[in-house]
């Protein structure tokens, strides 16, 4: 998020959301943890990575955010699917191997997949205002 809305944070920021099974939302009813600075609209090209790893990645816990909307995500769903970690990177911080923030989650719960199956996307927020956001490359790996 790139545009000072009176609902929301000043600054860029980049945060974690979910509405699990329910709508997702910009605003804070749906964030996973806490928003972290970062400057995004400085017209230059970034680079992100998201990443999810099957295990509670010790190496980040500095980086680990959570609040109360993640409560119901960080317990075990009765199949041997334990929690996980799910990293953002941004530039310099995927080399370094450190990521901007990073929450501890079980995705299977939050996600409710049928057959395990879902889709993967991007969004961006701005509010009434308007910004270009362009997605240069991407790449999936299992």
């Amino acid at each position: 998020d790139v545009q000072g809305r009176s609902d929301d944070v000043f600054h860029d920021h980049v945060s974690i959301h979910s509405g699990s099974v329910n709508k997702n939302s910009a605003d804070e009813s749906t964030s996973l943890g806490y928003w972290r600075a970062v400057d995004l609209a400085d017209g230059k090209v970034h680079t992100a990575r998201i990443r999810y790893l099957p295990y509670v990645a010790t190496q980040y816990f500095e980086q680990m955010t959570a609040n109360e909307n993640l409560l119901p995500y960080l317990r075990d769903n009765g199949e041997g699917r334990r929690l996980g970690t799910l990293a953002v990177f941004i530039d310099d911080g995927i080399a370094d191997d450190e990521p901007l923030l990073a929450i501890p989650i079980n995705l299977s719960i939050l996600l409710d997949l049928p057959q395990s199956l879902a889709y993967a996307g991007f969004t961006g927020s701005t509010g009434t205002k308007w910004e270009k956001h362009d997605i240069l490359s991407w790449h999936w790996c299992d």
